[in-house]
C-alpha cells in the first residue's frame, strides 16, 4: 500500500522522487485530518466512531523508509492536482502526509498499512488488533472498493481475468523463516 502511495506521487511528479528519509518501522500513529476532510472522497462517509478512533488513537500501522513531507509536496506543485486529506507525526517529530486524493479523478492513496492491522499478527510489532482499530482500518477497504466500482473496465475474457488474479501464483508461508514476518507471501515467477 505505501509503495503505491509513493509510486503514484512520483508518477504525478514527472517521475521525480520527492520523499524524505524517515525510517519508520512498525509504528502506529493517529491521523491529523485536513481542515476540509469531510468534503473529500476518502472521508466524506466517515462516521463519528471511526473518526474518533483514527484521530485520537495510534491505529494506523506505518512501516516505510520514506515519507512525503508537506514541504516536498508543496515544492513539487502536486497540490495543483492532489489534496492532502490527513497527516501523521512520527515518534521523531517528523510530520508527513498520511493520505491524499486526486482533485478530479477518484484516486486515493494511503501511506500506512490498513491491511496489516487486520491480517498480520507478529507480536513483536505491536500492531493494534483491538476491535475499534480493525474497524477503523477496514474503513479504508470499504472506500477503496466503493471507488473501484466506479470503473467500468472489464477483462475481455474469463481466461484473461484469471491470468491477472493473484490466486494463480504460489503462496509461501514464511512464519518459520526469520526475519520474514508476514503470514503469507505470493511468489511471482
Amino acid at each position: 500500500v505505501c509503495l503505491g502511495f509513493e509510486a503514484v506521487l512520483t508518477l504525478y511528479n514527472h517521475h521525480k522522487l520527492l520523499q524524505t528519509s524517515c525510517g519508520i518501522r512498525y509504528e502506529n500513529y493517529p491521523l491529523q485530518f485536513a481542515s476540509k476532510y469531510t468534503e473529500s472522497l476518502m472521508f466524506s462517509q466517515l462516521d463519528e466512531k471511526t473518526y474518533i478512533t483514527l484521530k485520537y488513537f495510534p491505529t494506523t500501522l506505518n512501516n516505510h523508509a520514506w515519507c512525503t513531507t508537506l514541504h516536498n509536496f508543496t515544492k513539487s506543485h502536486l497540490s495543483k492536482n492532489w489534496q492532502i486529506t490527513s497527516t501523521s507525526v512520527s515518534k521523531k517529530g517528523m510530520k508527513f502526509i498520511a493520505t491524499v486524493e486526486h482533485k478530479t479523478y477518484p484516486f486515493i492513496a494511503v501511506q500506512f498499512h490498513p491491511e496489516k492491522v487486520i491480517f498480520e499478527w507478529p507480536e513483536e510489532f505491536n500492531m493494534p488488533h483491538y476491535h475499534a482499530a480493525v474497524q477503523a482500518n477496514r474503513y479504508f477497504y470499504d472506500v477503496l472498493i466503493k471507488l473501484s466500482k466506479l470503473n467500468n473496465n472489464k477483462f475481455k475474457s474469463e481466461k484473461e481475468e484469471k491470468d491477472a488474479l493473484i490466486y494463480k501464483y504460489k503462496t509461501f508461508y514464511p512464519s518459520e523463516h526469520k526475519p520474514l514476518v508476514f503470514a503469507q507471501i505470493y511468489i511471482f515467477d
